[in-house]
């Protein structure tokens, strides 16, 4: 078996940096281009290098398999079984056309007309209405942080004037409405309840 690590002039205890820089240096040395009068053996020479480097990055990914196994599997468990699309969506759609609200915090969502015999049990209902709740949190924040930079840009290009220009454009900056940011405030003061 060909030590990998002796081709590149490696101890066993070398870093990914030093294998990097050891296979830069020996496929330099070596490449055929470079070695016309000894062709042939800058030919094998080479090979060996590029193997050997290549052997060592598989084995990195080879020990990584552990955790790249374990982050398929949970984002594969995360997924829906057997096509199963979500049952509610915060906008109307093909799929989702009733219109409901949930009973905590009467966030508004849509499901299909086959929802009320999948969660009729009200644990369940409980459970998807979380979600529902947890996503339209997420998305009201998302778009309260973007009116927040929109503002804050704003007031940014306004500390940028000066004078009487500077104050009509924190003035105007003032005056812009959020109503995601209105939205977030809202929704959060109801689940802290």
């Amino acid at each position: 078996m060909v030590d990998h690590y002796a081709v590149l002039g490696l101890q066993r205890n070398a870093t990914a940096e030093d294998i990097k820089k050891a296979y830069r240096k020996e496929a330099l040395r070596w490449h055929p281009d470079k070695n016309a009068d000894k062709k042939d053996l800058a030919e094998r020479k080479f090979k060996d290098i590029s193997a050997a480097f290549k052997a060592d990055v598989n084995v990195s990914v080879m020990q990584l398999a552990p955790f790249l196994l374990l982050m398929f599997f949970s984002v594969l468990s995360s997924l829906p079984l057997g096509g199963e699309t979500t049952p509610y969506s915060l906008q109307p759609s093909e799929a989702h056309v009733l219109e409901r609200s949930t009973e905590a915090l009467g966030v508004r969502y849509f499901v299909a007309d086959t929802f009320e015999l999948r969660h009729a049990d009200a644990a369940n209902l409980r459970k998807v209405e979380e979600r529902i709740e947890t996503d339209a949190l997420g998305l009201v924040r998302r778009r309260c942080n973007a009116e927040r930079l929109s503002k804050q840009k704003m007031v940014d290009a306004a500390n940028g004037h000066p004078g009487a220009e500077r104050a009509r454009m924190l003035e105007a900056a003032d005056r812009i409405e959020m109503p995601w940011c209105d939205e977030k405030d809202v929704l959060e003061a109801a689940k802290a309840r």
